[in-house]
Formats: structure tokens, C-alpha cells, sequence
């Protein structure tokens, strides 16, 4: 019902955008993408905004902003998932349980 599309960091290495799409079970819909960089000791969370729709299904966008981490992002793993609220519930996308991972190296 939920699924990371892509994921990318920015030429200019201070942001990771990524494309979410999610299945149109509802109007109303919520995407937002928890993060970590402490392996989910404390997280941080954006929201993503509505792009376009597709035959049954619809796309999201999320950026997260690194310039506001860099001094915490040396040798640093990056953990995601993605949260569909919709209908009154809560839908996931955490790579089968692996969460997604992005490593920063100097």
C-alpha cells in the first residue's frame, strides 16, 4: 500500500530527496518520512507533499534537509521508513524490516 519510489541525494549534496507512492485507498491521505541517525535512539520526521496521481495510486515527495545535520553526519548511518495514514490507520514501508539505510563517509 506504501512504497519508497526513489531515493537521491542532491548535486549539491545538502538535501536527499525522495518519491513516495502510495496506493489511493482514500481522498485524505498522510505521508511523512521518519528518520535517524542514531539507530532510532531519538528520530526526526518531514512530511511529503502530493505530487501527481497515477492509475491507482499516488506520488509523494520528501526532501530532508542535511545542512541542518552535517555536523552529526561523519561516518554517520542514516535509517528511514515511510508513514501512510489514511482511513483513520497507519500503513508502513520499512523495506521488509531492514528500514532503508543511507551511509555517510568522509
Amino acid at each position: 500500500d506504501v512504497f519508497v519510489d526513489s531515493l537521491e541525494m542532491t548535486p549539491d549534496g545538502r538535501s536527499i530527496r525522495g518519491l513516495v507512492r502510495v496506493k489511493n485507498l482514500a481522498f485524505e491521505k498522510w505521508v511523512a518520512v521518519r528518520f535517524t541517525l542514531d539507530n532510532w535512539q531519538t528520530v526526526s520526521e518531514v512530511s511529503a507533499d502530493y505530487v501527481d496521481s497515477l492509475p491507482g495510486t499516488d506520488r509523494f515527495s520528501f526532501t530532508i534537509r542535511l545542512q541542518d545535520l552535517l555536523a552529526r553526519l561523519e561516518e554517520k548511518t542514516m535509517f528511514l521508513a515511510v508513514r501512510y495514514t489514511v482511513g483513520g490507520k497507519e500503513i508502513w514501508d520499512n523495506n521488509g524490516g531492514q528500514n532503508y539505510r543511507i551511509e555517510f563517509r568522509k
